[in-house]
């Protein structure tokens, strides 16, 4: 199963003529599409590659192995990158820009919009395709001296086993942000969430992000999918969105950010500038437009794995009360600057 670096990948369609901008956007659809797998296949067998080419779509009249040929598919998708590309010129936003010309060369489920959960998952892959030498744009321009906006240039993307997560929400809208402790190291989170879960007492689990006791930040789940981390509503639970989101998973309601260690560590400054500037971004670019009513910074939506399960994960992170209300005024300062 060939899977492509994002360095081969720019190789690839850089080698067949796609120019700056472009070759960034071409690039990170097949992240999005196939997570740079030659052969990929989706659609109940009728979309194949890198791109997965519709078999009554860009791909009619290809044959599957011809789709899976890295430079039969660019050489046929390339063109239809090229026409949106130029049809989306006069927007001047380089990351809207890309997201638009991916829905029009593309044309997943929900195309039409900028908010869709394509349109999120090819974002979040967007900014994350740049080459080891660099010469990709940055993600959305960051706000000057920002360390909120910046989060997202330090995530390195790690993936995660198909079925440790679902892929999109059901129609539920994120409005809350879980902590956890990941009771291990980073390493062994990356590790955990991409292998399958099938020893004896294991289940599917996954969380969105997990940051390092040095500040790294890694992410594992696109904010657009769910993650297999809070589902398990416990006696006792006192996440007052359980209530107003009677009989819902709260996987569906959720964003997951694990951290490295074992309940009862001393959170490090880098871990916590790091904790508390990802949750910013998130509600300002996640919860906040999701189209949840009642969304705020405070305790009720930035929770504790043990608000929703207190009797297996009562340490979990680990954090006392102070601690958990010193992170919601961190957040809530960083919004305000």
């Amino acid at each position: 199963m060939p899977v492509l670096t994002i360095d081969q990948l720019f190789e690839l369609v850089r080698r067949h003529g796609a120019e700056d901008g472009l070759d960034h956007v071409i690039v990170a659809a097949a992240l999005a599409e196939s997570g740079g797998n030659t052969d990929a296949i989706g659609d109940g067998g009728h979309s194949v590659g890198l791109w997965q080419m519709h078999d009554q779509g860009l791909g009619t009249g290809m044959t599957v192995a011809e789709r899976k040929d890295p430079d039969r598919a660019c050489g046929v998708m390339l063109p239809a990158f090229k026409r949106a590309w130029d049809n989306a010129a006069d927007i001047a936003n380089p990351e809207v820009r890309a997201t638009r010309t991916y829905l029009d060369a593309e044309r997943p489920e929900g195309f039409e919009s900028l908010l869709s959960t394509a349109a999120i998952h090819f974002r979040d892959r967007w900014r994350i395709a740049i080459p080891a030498g660099g010469g990709a744009g940055p993600a959305a321009p960051p706000l000057p001296g920002s360390a909120v906006e910046r989060i997202w240039d330090e995530i390195v993307f790690e993936g995660c086993f198909p079925d440790n997560f679902a892929r999109g929400r059901q129609g539920i809208k994120p409005e809350a942000v879980v902590l956890h402790i990941a009771e291990g190291t980073l390493a062994g989170v990356d590790g955990f969430f991409n292998r399958a879960h099938n020893l004896p007492g294991e289940e599917p689990s996954s969380a969105h992000f997990c940051v390092g006791k040095k500040g790294e930040l890694h992410q594992y789940v696109n904010t657009a999918d769910m993650a297999f981390a809070n589902g398990r509503v416990e006696p006792g639970a006192t996440a007052k969105l359980i209530a107003e989101n009677a009989g819902i998973n709260p996987n569906l309601w959720t964003i997951s950010i694990e951290h490295e260690g074992r309940s009862g560590d001393e959170v490090s400054n880098a871990q916590w500038d790091t904790s508390t500037r990802l949750t910013a971004w998130l509600f300002r670019h996640r919860l906040f437009n999701s189209g949840a009513t009642g969304v705020a910074v405070d305790r009720n939506h930035i929770l504790r794995h043990g608000d929703i399960s207190p009797k297996t994960r009562a340490g979990c992170p680990g954090w006392d009360e102070l601690v958990i209300q010193d992170h919601v005024q961190t957040v809530a300062r960083l919004l305000a600057e």
